[in-house]
């Protein structure tokens, strides 16, 4: 039995240049397309196809989405962009049951179940489950912050950074969260809130079991079990197993108090000891 998803599928109105037949596009289609090993092998090929017909001075792309306009060059790649406009996920996780428009899609989330990370950097052998995450991470080691805020002027390895922090200037939130309709800066910040909703927590501890929301839990929880403590104080050189807990740490050394009562004006150097402050005062009203 054929679902709407499907039917609708099967009648999609491809736009094909006249003259197909005899069209260089449709023959160059077929030619050289060798799956890649990036995040997003379909993707990918479309580009490679795409950087090879522009080298040969083909420039018309075949197959045009009816909905948005967007233009592809393989049948293929078009059916699968429509499942985004009729948001059907035919790939499903068999850990989480999640579901994607596109396999390849599906084989980057399974390897947060599996751990799997085939990409190795060279300078630090720190591993990776997706290439473009390697990518991101060698430009570290390089040190070249090729783009630069102009408002604060600091400055960035990817452009994608600097457009995220440029939210933080105009308060832009494109990611908004369906259940409740709250906000974020970023799409990984939604990603974990949603996880409140769903009550989905798919980071496990590979020592006892205890499972988390977020990534950056499991990993300040693994270091309880492995006493990694990477984040060491500047002036007495005492480490941590949180970077909040070293910032807190080292106002001890500078004095910083940035926590103030508003009843009193008596400043702080955590938070705990100010909530601590207020119920002398909440005593005080009640004596």
């Amino acid at each position: 039995m054929s679902t709407p998803g499907s039917d609708f599928l099967k009648n999609i109105n491809i736009n094909v240049n006249k003259d197909s037949g005899s069209n260089p596009c449709h023959q160059e289609i077929m030619v050289n397309m060798q799956p890649t090993n990036t995040e997003t092998p379909d993707d990918a090929a479309n580009e490679q196809f795409e950087a090879k017909s522009k080298a040969k001075g083909y420039t018309d792309t075949c197959f045009k989405c009816d909905v948005c306009n967007k233009s592809f060059s393989q049948k293929g790649h078009l059916k699968r962009h429509m499942l985004l406009h009729i948001n059907e996920k035919p790939y499903s996780c068999c850990f989480c049951n999640k579901s994607f428009t596109q396999m390849g899609h599906l084989n980057q989330h399974m390897c947060f179940h599996t751990n799997y990370k085939p990409f190795k950097c060279d300078m630090c052998e720190k591993s990776f489950s997706q290439k473009s995450n390697l990518s991101q991470h060698e430009l570290l080691h390089s040190k070249d912050k090729p783009y630069s805020c102009d408002i604060c002027k600091k400055a960035f390895t990817q452009k994608s950074n600097l457009t995220q922090h440029q939210r933080l200037h105009t308060n832009d939130k494109p990611y908004t969260c369906k259940a409740c309709g709250k906000s974020f800066i970023q799409r990984i910040n939604l990603t974990h809130h949603e996880h409140l909703h769903t009550k989905e927590k798919p980071y496990t501890c590979d020592i006892c079991k205890r499972t988390f929301t977020q990534k950056g839990s499991l990993k300040q929880h693994e270091r309880l079990h492995t006493n990694d403590k990477p984040y060491t104080c500047s002036f007495c050189e005492r480490s941590f197993t949180q970077k909040c807990t070293l910032k807190q740490h080292e106002r001890v050394h500078t004095n910083d108090k940035p926590y103030t009562c508003s009843l009193c004006g008596k400043s702080f150097s955590q938070l705990g000891s100010l909530n601590r402050h207020k119920h002398l005062h909440t005593k005080t009203e009640l004596s």
